[in-house]
């Protein structure tokens, strides 16, 4: 008898904490609208005078790696 006492009780604390956790939801707020803000040339300034790209063309970049192809 009190296996059964002890699982209606689980039952009620679960749909307790169910319909308390549905009825706590606070409504989701709307996004602020976007405006657009135009860019200043004098705000933005270079980080770098320099760019290098390496390509790697050596026959170790034609195996694979972890199943994707390196370079083709």
């Amino acid at each position: 008898m009190s296996t059964l006492r002890a699982r209606g009780r689980s039952v009620v604390l679960a749909m307790m904490l169910t319909i308390g956790g549905c009825a706590m939801q606070q409504p989701v707020p709307l996004p602020s609208t976007f405006e657009v803000q135009p860019l200043v040339k004098e705000m933005w300034t270079p980080k770098a005078d320099n760019l290098v790209l390496v390509l790697d063309a050596s026959s170790s970049m034609s195996q694979g790696y972890n199943g994707f192809e390196k370079f083709d």
